[in-house]
């Protein structure tokens, strides 16, 4: 870049090293298949809908939904850091509910969470970086 002055400026006077960006997924209305794990390979984050307990599994097949195991299965998968479960049935209303589907996928997944309205969930790259 050329300044007003005509003083030649190059990226290396300005900027610092490269630094690894972050990868994030967000699946929904997705029933489980392949490009599932090839879209959130290796993903820093994943969000992924978690309609129902897996003991709804065929239902969650029918309307085109995930599991909580599901999707905590597709992140093991992955070989993704995080998991956030999301887009719960509205026949989960209680805390105690929704606590059955995160408790589901942590049995296969540990890094899961439930995500929940108005909260911000930073991201963290490899080097530890937000």
């Amino acid at each position: 870049m050329e300044a007003p002055d005509g003083v030649i400026i190059t990226p290396d006077e300005v900027l610092g090293s490269p630094k690894q960006g972050r990868i994030v997924a967000i699946l929904g209305d997705t029933r489980p298949c392949k490009a599932v794990i090839s879209l959130s390979e290796s993903a820093d984050a994943i969000v992924h809908e978690s309609t129902f307990l897996n003991e709804l599994a065929q239902t969650a097949y029918d309307y085109h939904h995930s599991t909580a195991k599901q999707a905590a299965e597709a992140a093991k998968a992955a070989g993704a850091k995080q998991l956030y479960l999301t887009h719960f049935s509205s026949r989960y209303k209680s805390e105690e509910q929704l606590h059955r589907l995160l408790v589901e996928a942590q049995q296969t997944f540990a890094n899961s969470e439930l995500a929940r309205e108005h909260v911000i969930y930073p991201v963290t790259r490899a080097d530890g970086e937000e």
